[in-house]
């Protein structure tokens, strides 16, 4: 029995054991070590939320600043593009050659025919560019982008209702009236106007001098301007690119015809001037071909002329007068191909001999923008006295008694017209004063306008206007977005946007309506912004006496009424 209640007790002992050594093992919490260890789980915690935010803050700034960055490096390419396009704009009415008016014999053959009799046509003075276009004046009008820079000088090829696009996009740009030359202006031009020695091809009679052809072209087009220029200056008339006319493909059979343009339809546009793949024999001046006009088949040459001198005996001083834009009395005249501008009156005649580089029209405060060989601007009077030395880096026109100017890249100040600085240069870019306020341009601000008044007071904030120009009857027109999006719309002289930034395009009201495009067609909204007239016109113009012109999509143009009806 001993034995027995002692095999009893060790068995007892061994499974109590565990029990009691975790009982040993455990301690019991005080209320101060309690109140310690929460102490610290909490601070541990608090630490944890601390990091935890940090981390956030820095992801968030990284954020911040990659957003900043790539918005930073939108507004520099958008500026840079902005900057080369107003270079590119400006060397190509740097470019543009007079030709004087004239009488010559015009062949009338086809590339695959013998040269036969030759016409007789008169041509009124008009001025065309001494180059082809290329491919980086076409991406800076149309955006188009071209991913080889190697090739930004060679000339574009493209269909012939695309070159309209492009003309008619340059036009608003500039405030010009390019557009193709008509097939007797191209070959007057080609074989060197009133100065032309009788070449086979433009410029000699040694193709090889002249043009990029099957033989030396290496099957590929060329930088513009490479070869030998003609008599008047132009280059590659012959080769490199074959070149739109305005006409509609027609066998002229008169004789004694003035400025004679086909404007029938035959479906193929006359195509001039041979290319880099054409052989000497098809590159002739008199060879002439056609195309249809949604192929993309040959390059463009930019015209600019008016023609209401008809009738005029002095072609000469005719063209003077009325391929000028006036102001004040005064035009903007460039004399020959030698590349220089001065000032005619109202006559065509001479007011201020030809020795600028660059220059702009009068404003009303009597004054005018030059360039000198230098390319620094400065300022004239009405007697062609230098008022305001040419030594700014950029300018625009004085209004209201002042002028802005760069002192150098992305610094503008205003002048007033002994040239002294009114404002410091606080501001990246700055247009005209009108109806007592100038659109400016702040960096800091994310390089959007806003306007100020002659005491330099900002009254429109900046902020809101991705571009903006001058107003006019109480209006301005801004934009909203990049230059490759921009919106426009209309604000009035308190900053109100009256008409939103939802247009492609808009012009300030005339006689209450405004021209505005959406996508590639054309409309026109009231002073409210009412889409009155749809778009559905290739182009369209400002209403004047109640009428407007308008052009469809076959290229015809038409009158309309305030109703968008067809009177005419």
């Amino acid at each position: 029995m001993k034995t027995i209640a002692r095999i009893l007790l060790a068995t007892l002992f061994l499974l109590l054991t565990p029990s009691i050594y975790v009982c040993a093992q455990t301690k019991i919490e005080t209320p101060a070590e309690r109140k310690a260890r929460l102490e610290r789980e909490a601070a541990e915690k608090k630490e944890r939320q601390k990091q935890e935010a940090a981390s956030r803050r820095q992801q968030e700034d990284a954020s911040r600043k990659k957003r900043e960055t790539n918005e930073q490096t939108t507004r520099e390419q958008a500026e840079k593009e902005e900057v080369e396009r107003t270079r590119l704009l400006r060397e190509l009415e740097e470019n543009m050659v007079y030709v004087e008016g004239g009488t010559f014999m015009m062949w009338r053959n086809h590339i695959y025919t013998n040269i036969q009799p030759g016409y007789q046509v008169t041509l009124l003075p008009f001025s065309i560019c001494k180059y082809e276009v290329t491919l980086e004046l076409w991406q800076a009008v149309m955006g188009d982008c071209i991913f080889d820079d190697r090739i930004l000088k060679h000339p574009v090829f493209a269909k012939w209702e695309e070159c309209q696009q492009f003309i008619d996009k340059l036009n608003q740009l500039t405030g010009k009236k390019y557009r193709l030359p008509t097939e007797a202006e191209w070959e007057y031009a080609a074989r060197g106007g009133n100065s032309s020695k009788g070449y086979q091809f433009a410029g000699s009679d040694e193709i090889g001098e002249v043009a990029w052809y099957e033989t030396n072209s290496n099957n590929q087009t060329h930088d513009v301007g490479t070869k030998c220029a003609n008599e008047l200056g132009l280059y590659d008339m012959t080769g490199n690119a074959d070149e739109w006319c305005l006409d509609w493909y027609h066998e002229y059979s008169t004789d004694g015809l003035t400025n004679p343009n086909e404007s029938s339809s035959n479906n193929e546009r006359v195509i001039r001037g041979g290319s880099y793949y054409s052989g000497s024999i098809t590159s002739y001046l008199s060879s002439r071909w056609h195309g249809n006009p949604s192929w993309m088949t040959a390059g463009l040459r930019l015209v600019e002329s008016e023609k209401d001198q008809l009738g005029q005996e002095d072609l000469l001083r005719a063209a003077r007068k009325s391929t000028s834009r006036f102001s004040e009395g005064f035009a903007v005249y460039r004399y020959g191909d030698h590349g220089k501008f001065g000032y005619i009156n109202e006559n065509g005649d001479f007011v201020s001999p030809c020795t600028w580089k660059k220059a702009y029209a009068f404003s009303k405060d009597g004054l005018a923008m030059v360039m000198d060989d230098n390319d620094r601007y400065g300022f004239i009077n009405q007697a062609g006295e230098v008022v305001i030395p040419c030594t700014w880096w950029s300018a625009e026109a004085f209004g209201e008694g002042l002028a802005p100017v760069a002192e150098s890249y992305l610094r503008w100040v205003f002048i007033d017209k002994t040239g002294n600085v009114v404002f410091p240069s606080i501001w990246t870019d700055a247009r005209s004063f009108s109806e007592g306020l100038a659109p400016v341009r702040n960096m800091m601000n994310g390089a959007t306008w806003g306007f100020i008044d002659k005491t330099g007071k900002l009254v429109i904030p900046f902020g809101k206007w991705s571009n903006a120009y001058s107003f006019k009857d109480g209006f301005a027109k801004v934009a909203k977005g990049i230059y490759s999006d921009e919106k426009w719309g209309i604000i009035d002289k308190t900053g109100k946007e009256v008409i939103k930034c939802k247009w492609s395009w808009i012009e300030l009201p005339s006689e209450g309506l405004c021209v505005v495009r959406s996508g590639r067609k054309y409309g026109y909204v009231n002073e409210k912004g009412k889409l009155v007239i749809p778009c559905q016109w290739k182009n369209a113009y400002s209403f004047h006496n109640g009428v407007a012109e308008v052009e469809d999509e076959n290229g015809n143009k038409h009158k309309i009424d305030k109703t968008g009806k067809i009177i005419e």
